[in-house]
């Protein structure tokens, strides 16, 4: 369980940090890319309340808080680079914790400072918004408030269900899906939360067993002849709800909610499956060549043993690709996730950076996507620290303000080429000679070392050009990184 939730809150932390950066770099939110952001952020909340992560929990539920009041008060005036910040600094403090669990270590870093920063920014929206204070008026300002108190319904409620799974059979419940659809708490606010199971108890005993539910706020218990008749009532009537939710109108008291689970066409598979396939499909070939190349069999004509044997190795081939496809993976996410670095170290540097993507669609294997994130990473920081200048001396130059570095993916071949470059200065000869001659690497007339040489000299260990060493550069691992020889 840990496994899929470590799974699930990674894809979901990448899915979000995209539709942030995105939404910054159009200049405002989109209610579409609010609305995700609430989303997702409702769903890591109730996974990790699920899971007992309690620091998890709490930033989520504020950030989810935050995004809730974007949500129901449009055309706010509003800092799209200060919600970015904030969005992005929990984002980071979730993938931190997450980080400390794939390391089998406990998720207890501290969330009062960032939750507090979280809330004191919707305050400050609150408060000070004009648009929101003169045209909605105080009303609809205390309505926001009253939302922020919301008791999690949908966590409460699985709460419930994974309890009485202990002591019953049969459980199922409406809402059915309580986490990733938004108007499970809705419908739990309106309707309330209906469960049907089977169990070997009194009523007294299951009377006592709901009654410790925690702020919950009335029970009616039904017995078997009433039951059936009210679930499929309370069935018929729930695409009325999650229409009305999805519309974001108002919900009446007599509609109920079918959140039946939708097909999945996908699964999540460990990658540790897939290489004791893939070990296994190897077996079956070098098998399959020596049972039809045996020695035994040379001269003998059987023709519906080598009809068998052509059948066989087509199998085994058709097997072999079926498997080394499913080990491909698109270069996608990996290559989004430089966005990021180029977005933080553009404000840190006070550079205009456009970070352009090509060929993001070229697939290669999961276990190469898994050994190049941290060199890409490195050589990206490298290009914009080292190579791209400040937007004056852009200037100077007659270059455009903005610089550019350029991910690209390609297949010549058998191989893939990833290649990284950008519009800045390039490599000084100069620079990286002076620093050679003070590292003891050139040992003739420097006239005669070709530039190729030269600049192999940056990817040697330990080897930089920066005289300070800075949060980016100076230690000389940007190019040195084992990962990529």
């Amino acid at each position: 369980m840990l496994d899929m939730y470590i799974f699930e809150t990674n894809q979901l932390i990448e899915q979000l940090e995209q539709v942030i950066i995105d939404n910054e770099k159009a200049g405002s939110f989109s209610q579409e890319g609010i609305n995700e952001v609430f989303r997702i952020m409702h769903t890591i909340k109730g996974s990790s309340a699920m899971m007992m992560y309690d620091n998890i929990t709490t930033v989520a539920h504020s950030i989810e808080d935050l995004f809730f009041f974007l949500r129901e008060n449009n055309h706010l005036a509003l800092d799209c680079v200060k919600l970015s910040d904030i969005a992005l600094d929990g984002l980071d403090f979730i993938k931190n914790e997450v980080e400390k669990l794939v390391n089998n270590r406990e998720a207890d870093g501290d969330s009062s400072i960032l939750v507090n920063d979280i809330r004191r920014f919707l305050s400050s929206l609150k408060e000070n918004n004009q648009y929101l204070n003169k045209e909605l008026g105080e009303d609809k300002i205390g309505e926001a408030v009253n939302e922020e108190g919301c008791e999690m319904e949908d966590v409460r409620a699985f709460s419930l269900i994974n309890n009485l799974q202990d002591i019953a059979e049969e459980v199922s419940h409406i809402p059915e899906d309580l986490f990733g659809d938004e108007s499970s708490i809705e419908t739990i606010q309106k309707n309330g939360f209906f469960i049907s199971f089977e169990i070997c108890k009194s009523y007294e005993e299951i009377h006592k067993f709901f009654m410790q539910t925690p702020l919950m706020k009335d029970l009616e218990l039904v017995q078997e002849e009433e039951q059936k008749e009210v679930f499929e009532d309370k069935r018929a009537n729930t695409d009325i709800i999650k229409e009305k939710v999805e519309k974001k109108e108002p919900v009446s008291d007599n509609n109920y909610l079918n959140c039946s689970a939708s097909h999945q066409s996908l699964i999540s598979v460990n990658v540790n499956k897939l290489d004791k396939l893939m070990d296994i499909v190897g077996e079956l070939v070098i098998s399959e060549a020596m049972v039809v190349e045996k020695p035994d069999l040379k001269g003998l004509v059987l023709e519906n043993f080598e009809k068998a044997a052509r059948q066989l190795q087509k199998i085994t081939n058709e097997l072999q690709d079926i498997v080394m496809s499913i080990r491909m993976v698109p270069l996608d996410t990996t290559f989004q996730k430089m966005n990021r670095i180029v977005r933080d170290m553009s404000k840190k540097q006070s550079k205009e950076i456009a970070l352009n993507i090509i060929g993001e669609d070229t697939e290669v294997d999961k276990n190469i996507i898994e050994h190049i994130s941290d060199p890409l990473m490195h050589l990206v920081r490298n290009a914009i620290d080292h190579g791209l200048e400040c937007p004056e001396e852009r200037l100077e130059k007659g270059k455009p303000k903005m610089g550019t570095v350029t991910l690209e993916a390609k297949n010549e071949g058998g191989d893939v080429f990833i290649i990284i470059r950008d519009d800045g200065k390039g490599l000084e000869r100069e620079k990286i000679l002076e620093r050679a001659r003070r590292n003891g690497l050139v040992n003739r007339d420097e006239s005669d070392i070709p530039d190729k040489e030269v600049f192999s000299y940056i990817f040697l260990p330990g080897f930089s050009t920066n005289d300070k060493v800075t949060e980016f550069s100076g230690r000389g691992v940007g190019m040195d990184v084992d990962e990529t020889r």
